[in-house]
């Protein structure tokens, strides 16, 4: 009975072992580098900008399958479903932040609703290196960073 204890304690150890040393490090979102293609803003394109650069679910593959210089587009939601990504509900402004709309928290709400979930804002970082900033939403809001980026001189949106 002992030996089989043993062997039961030696087998998990081993395997243990064998899935620290074979682990793949966990990776973050893409950090495009300074020759990748940045695109950022459309919900109403970002799924076919992903299948563009990084293929279909029927197995085509995408312009960025063995390129050196890759398209980056990140999506205007926080879901590849296009959905948006939401909080808990809330009934102050404190209690919402961050939101979209004129109001923390309230989507594209001017005033703040107990009875809806907030509206998240994720962070995308669009090059290695540099500070998240909030994700652009919509083709506007897309529109109003690139011409934000383009006269700052930092062309980091392209």
């Amino acid at each position: 009975m002992h030996k089989k204890r043993l062997a039961v304690v030696a087998g998990a150890v081993g395997a243990i072992s064998f899935s620290l040393i074979t682990a793949t490090p966990a990776l973050a979102d893409y950090a495009p580098s300074t020759t990748d293609v940045v695109g950022v803003g459309s919900d109403t394109v970002q799924s076919a900008m992903n299948f563009v650069a990084d293929g279909d679910y029927v197995s085509d593959t995408g312009y960025n399958l063995n390129q050196r210089n890759r398209v980056a587009n990140f999506d205007a939601t926080a879901d590849a479903g296009a959905r948006l990504a939401y909080g808990t509900f809330g009934a102050t402004s404190a209690t919402c932040s961050p939101g979209t709309g004129g109001t923390a928290g309230t989507g594209n709400q001017t005033a703040v609703h107990a009875d809806k979930p907030c509206v998240l804002n994720p962070e995308i970082v669009l090059r290695a290196g540099l500070r998240p900033t909030q994700r652009p939403n919509g083709s506007g809001a897309g529109y109003t960073a690139l011409k934000a980026d383009d006269a700052a001189g930092t062309h980091n949106i392209d």
